[in-house]
C-alpha cells in the first residue's frame, strides 16, 4: 500500500517545471473573459512597480500576449490591464468566443507558423511570447522534432517578424535551458547544459531570438523561470497539495535536495517591469521567489496553510538515489512516477540578481505569503 501511494506521490509530484507558460491543453484553450481574482493585487499595487505604465505623450501602452489562454498568459494579461495596458490577447481559435470574451482583445494565432503570425499587430510597446509546448511525461511526451518546431522555431519566426516592430520583445524561457539539476546554485555564468528535449528547445529559442533581433531597434529581454506556482496552476505544486491534503506522506529525503521556484503575482511583475525597464535590454535573468526551499519545506508550508499536520516517513536521500537508479526499467515495467525521482535527489538552487542590481526589482511578495494565500482555504 505504501509503495503504491509512494510511487503515486513522485508521479504527481516531481515533474520537471512547467515554468513556461502553457502545456498543449492550456494553450489550446481561449480566455473566458472573467474577471480574473488575483489575491495578492491589492497589496502588488502598492509596489513601485505596480503603477500604472503611460508613454510619454500620455497614451495607453500596447502588449501583445502569445498563450494568452495559459495559467501564466491569463494572469499576466490580467495584470497588464490592471495597469492600465492595452493587451492584445493571442488565443488559437476566435470562432464562437464573441460571447464569452465580452471586451477583451483577442487576436487569431492558431500556429506560430509564417502565415499566422504574418497576420499579428505586431507594431505594440511591447510582445511577451509565452507560447509553446511545456514538459511532459510518457506516454504524452512530445517528440524532440515537435519541441524544435514549436519552441525553437516558432520563436525564430515570431522574433523575425516582430524585428524592428515592437519596441520590446520579452522571450519567457525555463531554467530548463541551463539545467534540470545541478548541485551547485546557478548564477548568470553557468553554462547552459540542458539535458532534455524540452530544455534543449528553449535553449535553441533563446539563441534564435538573439539572432533575429539583434542589430535591430526592437529590445530582446529572456527571463528563465523556475517552477511558477499559484491559484489554479497546473504541475508540480499543486499536486503537492493536493496529495497533502489527503493525508498522504512525505519522505524525510526530500529535505536535502533545494528547488527554487516563483509565485505567478512574482513572475508577472517580473515580465512587466522587465518589458519596461530601459536598463534591462538585452538582459537574461533568472527571477525567483529568492529562497529555494527544500521540497519537505514547501510540503511544511502548505500544510500549515491548509491547517494540517504533516505526516513524514522515513525515507533517506540514500534510498531515494537508489530508487532513481531504477526508474528507467521501473518505468518500462509500468512505474512511471519513478521517471522523475531526481526532483527528490537534486538540487535546482538559482542565485541571480540581474534585476534587482539592474532595475530595483524584489519580489513582492514571500514563497510563504503566496502559499498561505493559495493553499490556505484547502479543505
Amino acid at each position: 500500500m505504501f509503495v503504491r501511494h509512494f510511487s503515486r506521490f513522485i508521479d504527481a509530484h516531481f515533474r520537471m517545471p512547467e515554468a513556461n507558460i502553457g502545456n498543449e491543453s492550456t494553450a489550446r484553450r481561449v480566455a473566458d473573459g472573467g474577471t480574473l481574482v488575483d489575491p495578492f493585487m491589492c497589496a502588488m499595487q502598492e509596489s513601485t512597480h505596480q503603477q500604472r505604465e503611460k508613454t510619454a505623450g500620455g497614451g495607453r501602452l500596447t502588449a501583445l500576449v502569445t498563450g494568452s489562454s495559459g495559467f501564466l498568459g491569463r494572469h499576466l494579461s490580467s495584470a497588464l490591464e490592471s495597469r492600465g495596458w492595452r493587451v492584445l490577447r493571442c488565443v488559437r481559435d476566435l470562432h464562437g468566443q464573441a460571447s464569452e470574451v465580452g471586451s477583451l482583445e483577442l487576436v487569431a494565432l492558431p500556429d506560430l507558423d509564417d502565415a499566422s503570425i504574418a497576420r499579428l499587430p505586431l507594431d505594440c510597446d511591447a510582445i511577451f511570447h509565452l507560447a509553446g509546448l511545456a514538459h511532459r511525461y510518457p506516454p504524452a511526451t512530445p517528440s524532440e522534432a515537435e519541441f524544435v518546431r514549436v519552441n525553437a522555431q516558432g520563436t525564430r519566426l515570431l522574433a523575425r517578424a516582430a524585428r524592428g516592430r515592437a519596441k520590446s520583445f520579452v522571450l519567457v524561457s525555463s531554467i530548463a535551458a541551463v539545467t534540470s539539476g545541478s548541485c551547485l546554485a546557478i548564477t548568470a555564468e553557468t553554462r547552459p547544459t540542458p539535458t532534455t528535449p524540452y530544455g534543449r528547445s528553449k535553449l535553441e529559442a533563446e539563441h534564435h531570438a538573439r539572432c533575429e533581433i539583434d542589430g535591430s531597434t526592437t529590445s530582446l529581454r529572456i527571463l528563465r523561470f523556475p517552477a511558477i506556482y499559484g491559484a489554479h496552476a497546473p504541475g508540480a505544486i499543486a499536486q503537492l497539495a493536493a496529495w497533502i491534503a489527503r493525508g498522504r506522506p512525505i519522505p524525510s529525503g526530500a529535505g536535502e535536495a533545494r528547488r527554487s521556484m516563483i509565485a505567478v503575482e512574482n513572475a508577472v511583475d517580473a515580465m512587466i517591469v522587465t518589458a519596461s525597464h530601459p536598463a534591462l535590454d538585452g538582459v537574461c535573468a533568472m527571477p525567483s521567489d529568492g529562497l529555494a526551499p527544500s521540497i519537505l519545506a514547501v510540503a511544511r508550508m502548505i500544510a500549515e496553510a491548509q491547517g494540517r499536520a504533516l505526516r513524514v516517513v522515513p525515507c533517506p536521500a540514500l534510498l531515494l538515489r537508489s530508487l532513481h537508479r531504477c526508474s528507467i526499467p521501473m518505468t518500462r515495467i509500468g512505474v512511471p512516477a519513478l521517471a522523475s525521482l531526481n526532483r527528490l535527489i537534486e538540487s535546482c538552487a538559482i542565485s541571480d540578481d540581474t534585476l534587482a542590481s539592474r532595475a530595483g526589482w524584489t519580489p513582492a511578495i514571500s514563497t510563504k505569503d503566496a502559499i498561505r494565500s493559495t493553499f490556505g482555504g484547502a479543505a
